[in-house]
């Protein structure tokens, strides 16, 4: 019979494939109910995108000393619900500023929801199951990601409005799911004292914090050539390469399916874990990608170097959620700080993105990017030859 603690897992893991999928579903409807139904340039657009997602990480950086006040489950239940009231009143909005003010509801409520969801599923971790746990937490929302694209180009072809519809519904759905699963299991607050899940990943060892702190800078700039992927090159393909709004779905859909193979073979390894040398490859394997995307107009190139992103994206992701799980501390806290950190990228990602793809065209979006990250890395590399000095010399 199924333990309490496993019925827990696959219930979190359900709503983070319908939440996560359903959030990215609103994120791209966004860009053709902005763009192709009202007629707002793309520079606003991508404006109006980076909106939530900076709300977002401010809710996630500045309000947790109030989210820590309440329950896990009473935090996911108010994100949903605040959720679903700021995209109704979005499809009311008619006013630029009134559309900017809605997605920043938007945004703040979204906040609420992973932190709380994430230490939900790693109150019952220990040295054995967390790898295993954050796997099949990685799988679930990117399969909801990964199918969000192709369903929601299937939709916005007849309504951009359909889908807005459709999310309100799932996060009622997902409201009530979790509401009840707390009557059952309740999560645990958060706390400051918490014991190391992994004793030989101590807190003292200044490698492993080097390397928790170096994981989040390269999430952040995973997520923001996600966001470009998600954001910008559809406007690309439909208005430079003259592709339909299926075949970019269709693209972004292999992309997500690539990432979620590589979350579950990720969850089942461990050559990746504390070894910073890994994290140095995925981003040079990111650069090559992004010189590839910049320089090339063939439709088949690029969604073969769109799949292979979705592989090291995927990796990426996994550096910064398993780093911020291990170790002491307050796993709210450290999720928090994940949850922001990817979340910035993606608003540096859509909002320059948007900006320069419309002044500068879109390789010079990539070739910013392409800065970017050799910047980032050398200063990795810097941060973390100074911490383990030390460690070196002993």
């Amino acid at each position: 019979m199924i333990s309490r603690d496993s019925a827990k897992v696959l219930v979190l893991d359900a709503v983070s494939l319908l939440g996560q999928g359903v959030i990215y579903m609103i994120n791209l409807a966004l860009v053709y109910y902005l763009r192709y139904s009202n007629g707002i340039p793309s520079g606003i657009v991508g404006l109006a995108a980076s909106t939530y997602t900076l709300a977002f990480f401010l809710g996630c950086m500045f309000l947790y000393p109030i989210y820590a006040r309440f329950s896990g489950h009473v935090l996911i239940g108010a994100s949903f619900l605040g959720m679903s009231l700021a995209i109704l009143a979005l499809l009311q909005a008619e006013a630029i500023w009134l559309i900017f003010l809605c997605l920043a509801l938007y945004g703040l409520f979204m906040s609420l929801l992973w932190a709380p969801l994430e230490a939900w599923l790693m109150d019952s971790a220990d040295e054995r199951s967390i790898n295993s746990i954050l796997g099949s937490f990685n799988l679930s929302w990117s399969l909801g990601v990964g199918l969000s694209p192709l369903i929601t180009t299937w939709i916005v072809s007849m309504d951009p409005r359909n889908v807005f519809i459709i999310g309100i519904a799932v996060f009622v759905m997902l409201w009530l799911t979790t509401s009840i699963l707390a009557r059952f299991c309740r999560p645990a607050r958060p706390s400051s004292d918490e014991k190391s899940i992994d004793p030989t990943i101590g807190a003292a060892s200044r490698r492993v914090l080097a390397i928790r702190v170096i994981s989040w800078s390269v999430a952040f700039m995973a997520y923001a050539v996600q966001a470009i992927l998600l954001n910008i090159f559809p406007m690309f393909a439909k208005d430079i390469l003259g592709v339909s709004d299926q075949m970019s779905g269709t693209i972004l859909f292999l992309r997500g399916m690539a990432a979620c193979a590589s979350f579950f073979f990720l969850s089942h390894t461990s050559w990746w874990q504390l070894r910073f040398s890994r994290i140095l490859g995925a981003e040079a394997l990111i650069a090559i990608l992004m010189i590839v995307l910049s320089a090339s107009r063939s439709i088949a190139v690029i969604a073969i170097s769109i799949l292979i992103y979705g592989l090291v994206f995927s990796l990426c992701a996994s550096f910064s959620s398993f780093h911020s799980a291990c170790g002491i501390g307050d796993k709210v806290r450290t999720m928090r700080i994940h949850e922001g950190v990817i979340n910035l990228g993606s608003v540096v990602g859509t909002a320059l993105g948007g900006v320069i793809y419309e002044r500068a065209g879109y390789s010079a979006v990539w070739l910013m990017l392409i800065i970017m990250l050799v910047l980032l890395a050398s200063v990795q590399i810097a941060y973390y030859l100074h911490e383990t000095k030390e460690e070196r010399y002993m």
